[in-house]
């Protein structure tokens, strides 16, 4: 235990899963690393509920989100409504729509930086992208964070700030029951009046959302027309707008800076990247923005995508879900009802007996060394873990990894040099 103490709890856990499938973190909660037993917990009709540690997803006091539905049965059933947006299916210009944000990217890092010689930070500059391509899908037109080299409304500044405290709140019992209750988001809470922040980009969704409802509606073929499509009124609208704001810019933006940042401090990596980048273009393999079933059929690209995500997932939390009434075995151990599992996403994309004995290392060629191999794709779905499983999976997967591939080639194809880091990756 002194060991344990004296380390950071998410390389204590880490470790710990080297040895045990389920470790004790707290009164009432276990936490696992374990795909069999995350699958398990996560399938339909398993029994399982989300935790109370949802309700920290939850930012309007009067409806929940995708998100923050606890309830598997509420939960389908809203994200049937919701589903067919996320996943694209009819949004009909979205590849187009997250070409123009890529396009935008390019000629921000080739003629404000790279030509005038400064210093990109790319931290900033991957969350204004990540937030444009978000509002195009989402309303169709970007909020233009790229363009204006800003971080409009102080969204994401506030969101830096606030993030270590809301994720100690959501996963402190009491605190969760507090901060995230009604009566304190009604009196406390972000409201869309505020001129910064959570609130102000509420105030932002819902003037986008209330021109959709109003008298000379029209409708579009965006994420929000695909909510109304299917039945959503505008205050659901209005919730959900914020919600995919909030998942789909910094989560996608983390992913890319990973897998960036891994790609070219590893000159090795970055040089096989950028050949196979200029033989596809040079071969007519891939255009130029590369197309999603273009990209597929690059075998290292792919590799570095799925690399750079197993080595840094963008969202860490617990995702506790709780065990029913009765009790469940898992890994061969009983566990009362009521027990909350949670599932530690680190731990298992470093799993050696997953990914090798160098798990710990990044190294493209893990996948590409088993080709198109079922143990290929076995290992590329664990890695899919970043996204969750199951009935719980994040239904934006699919948008989220053509957003990486396309970036990532694209990026790669642009030629930037090995990078000089100003600070050590943390």
């Amino acid at each position: 235990m002194p060991r344990v103490v004296r380390i950071r709890a998410y390389w204590a856990h880490r470790e710990l899963h080297h040895e045990h499938k389920l470790v004790r973190v707290g009164p009432n909660e276990l936490i696992t690393g374990d795909p069999d037993i995350i699958r398990s917990i996560n399938k339909e009709r398993s029994g399982y509920n989300r935790g109370a540690w949802y309700t920290g997803g939850r930012l309007n006091p009067y409806y929940d989100n995708m998100f923050s539905l606890q309830q598997p049965a509420a939960h389908t059933r809203y994200k049937s409504r919701v589903a067919h947006g996320y996943t694209g299916r009819e949004i009909l210009d979205m590849e187009i729509g997250m070409d123009e944000q890529i396009g935008t990217l390019l000629c921000v890092m080739r003629d404000r930086y790279a030509r005038a010689g400064r210093h990109l930070e790319l931290a900033e500059v991957t969350a204004f992208f990540t937030m444009d391509v978000i509002t195009r899908l989402a309303f169709g037109e970007a909020f233009g964070y790229l363009a204006q080299e800003t971080d409009l409304y102080g969204f994401l500044g506030g969101l830096r700030v606030l993030w270590p405290s809301l994720s100690a709140a959501a996963d402190v019992s009491w605190l969760r029951q507090i901060l995230f209750s009604t009566p304190f988001l009604q009196l406390l809470g972000p409201s869309p009046r505020d001129k910064t922040g959570f609130g102000a980009l509420m105030g932002v969704a819902e003037h986008h959302v209330s021109k959709r409802f109003g008298p000379d509606a029209e409708q579009a073929t965006d994420m929000l027309g695909s909510f109304i499509h299917h039945g959503l009124n505008q205050q659901e609208c209005e919730v959900e707008g914020l919600f995919m704001i909030i998942a789909g810019a910094e989560s996608t933006a983390s992913a890319i800076r990973s897998i960036l940042v891994h790609t070219m401090t590893t000159p090795r990596v970055y040089v096989k990247l950028k050949a196979e980048i200029k033989a596809a273009l040079e071969e007519n393999m891939a255009t130029s923005p590369i197309q999603m079933d273009q990209a597929l059929k690059l075998p290292y690209l792919q590799a570095v995508v799925y690399e750079g995500l197993r080595m840094r997932p963008p969202v860490l939390g617990l995702l506790p879900k709780v065990v029913p009434a009765g009790g469940d075995t898992l890994g061969g151990q009983w566990v009362p009802g009521g027990t909350n599992i949670c599932s530690n996403t680190g731990a298992l994309l470093r799993s050696r007996s997953l990914f090798g004995p160098d798990a710990d290392v990044f190294r493209p060629e893990r996948f590409t060394e088993l080709e198109a191999t079922p143990r290929r794709r076995d290992m590329e779905r664990s890695v899919e873990f970043a996204f969750g499983s199951g009935q719980w999976q994040c239904a934006g997967r699919k948008i989220a990894l053509m957003k990486l591939s396309k970036t990532v080639f694209e990026v790669g194809a642009l030629n930037p040099p090995c990078l000089a880091l100003s600070s050590p990756v943390q």
